[in-house]
């Protein structure tokens, strides 16, 4: 991996940023890249965490039930397309939802936690009498615990779908429980014993049992930024595993040898948000999360098929969130993840896409540094003020990163035509997308009926006067503060 030593920098400094508790392992088809323990496995007797610490994890956590539809899938076993009446016929709406839609948290089956066991709970006089972190950790417990299909069923069988299926994403937590009892009749075998016999097993992780001998206390995060000690629990679908033989998980997925090619591209075919069937997508990392899972150990996976590059991170203190004055909502994993794609990404297949109320965010994640708002405002004003003006902005996007935005002027009947604002996110820059991104915009002008192009500049911004000349644009006149350039097409 190319700048080994600078990814490793700015992880330890993310780490100490976050105040993280996890273990990481990252490796490529070079070999390993970086192995780090961060925090306490013990908090109270500042314990810090070991290599060889046990983490307790659930098979019922939505990634690992995929992996256990998905090897069904690639064994030609069953078909994602199939519908659950086929394995539980007495659901009255089983005709109309399909084991993908389970996968996709799209059924629209009533969430029986939160909208029967969790409300009943609010009801309790003895639990609304208990503190806030009291309550978090009764309401983590009743999320956690064994729960018989016959008890679910019972309170989900009598109520309408909350949306047609596929239609939006719900993360309901009911279909946790359709998918390991599709799973039971099905195979006859329980998602914890599938995992262990037909993944795990040939797969050699020998660290990995049923059960919960975890030796690290636990930390789950309340309300984004508190965090909160919990119990270890010890439901029928509990495991504990350790970073090595989550590691050979990973290398496994990212070297193709647990699942094809072709069925993880099924999965990691997005509908929504960038998420597939147990997996996740950001442009050319792909990631596996149990984060928050059915119990309180956080693992979440990432790999890739081209450079069988492949990281864990498995933690047992929730990663605290927090608004970034730019990027917004943010947390470790998140900054950790972008600076591996910032650092990697040159022009390879830049698309233009034009802004909408889907991708706004992506948009308004593009960054400059600070000495740039000296020349322009940030990105969320940039698209905000175009927005609001009804002109055209875009967005240029490669390697599933928000490169650059430009807003453009374009009115035929005055026959004004401008590039209002430019912006290439700073981490990017000086690699040619400002020149692609600029290049993009002429067009979309000159299409529209541009004869000739104006702009300003402020005069001490050499990076964008140096952009505009080289695309063809002539110094016009030169103030105190700006320069006008100008382009004929």
């Amino acid at each position: 991996m190319k700048n080994q030593p600078d990814f490793i920098k700015e992880m330890d400094r993310l780490a100490e940023k976050w105040d993280i508790s996890a273990l990481i392992r990252m490796e490529d088809g070079e070999g390993p890249i970086a192995e780090k323990a961060y925090g306490f496995a013990d908090a109270g007797k500042q314990r810090p965490l070991r290599f060889s610490d046990r983490f307790c994890l659930s098979a019922h956590d939505l990634f690992f039930l995929a992996l256990c539809f998905l090897h069904l899938f690639q064994q030609g076993k069953l078909r994602l397309s199939d519908k659950i009446s086929e394995f539980i016929p007495e659901y009255p709406e089983g005709k109309r939802i399909t084991i993908a839609q389970l996968l996709r948290m799209e059924s629209g089956i009533p969430d029986e936690l939160y909208q029967v066991r969790m409300p009943a709970l609010q009801q309790d006089p003895h639990h609304a009498a208990l503190s806030d972190e009291e309550k978090y950790r009764r309401e983590y417990e009743e999320k956690a615990r064994d729960a018989a299909f016959s008890d679910v069923y019972r309170h989900v069988a009598g109520l309408p779908l909350i949306h047609t299926p596929g239609q939006e994403e719900d993360g309901n937590v009911t279909a946790v429980w359709f998918l390991a009892e599709i799973l039971r009749r099905h195979q006859g075998m329980t998602p914890l014993e599938y995992l262990m016999e037909r993944i795990f097993a040939p797969l050699s992780l020998a660290d990995t049992r049923p059960g919960n001998d975890a030796t690290v206390d636990l930390f789950a995060c309340m309300g984004e930024t508190t965090l909160v000690s919990v119990p270890n629990l010890a439901p029928a679908h509990a495991f504990t595993t350790t970073l090595s033989d989550m590691h050979k998980l990973a290398r496994a997925l990212a070297e193709g040898r647990l699942l094809s090619r072709r069925v993880l591209q099924l999965a990691l075919r997005v509908k929504r948000d960038y998420n597939g069937l147990g997996f996740c997508r950001m442009g050319e990392i792909y990631h596996a999360d149990v984060f928050p899972g059915m119990l309180g150990n956080w693992l979440r996976i990432y790999f890739n098929f081209d450079e069988k590059m492949s990281w864990v991170i498995l933690c047992n203190r929730d990663f605290t969130m927090r608004r970034e004055p730019q990027t917004g909502w943010c947390a470790f994993p998140m900054e950790l993840r972008r600076f591996w794609q910032y650092t990697r990404a040159y022009p390879d297949q830049p698309e233009l896409v034009k802004i909408t109320g889907k991708n706004v965010w992506d948009a308004m994640g593009v960054e400059i540094t600070q000495a740039q708002y000296s020349y322009v405002p940030d990105a969320k004003t940039c698209v905000a003020v175009s927005l609001a003006r009804r002109h055209p902005v875009y967005m240029l996007k490669d390697h599933g990163l928000a490169v650059g935005i430009i807003a453009l002027t374009i009115n035929e009947k005055k026959k004004e035509y401008h590039v209002d604002f430019l912006q290439v996110d700073h981490r990017l820059q000086g690699r040619g997308y400002g020149r692609i991104l600029l290049a993009h915009g002429i067009d979309i002008l000159k299409a529209a009926g541009a004869k000739k192009l104006e702009i300003g500049v402020n005069r001490f911004n050499t990076p964008a006067q140096r952009l505009y000349l080289n695309v063809g644009f002539k110094l016009e006149r030169i103030y105190e503060d700006f320069m006008e350039l100008k382009m004929e097409l």
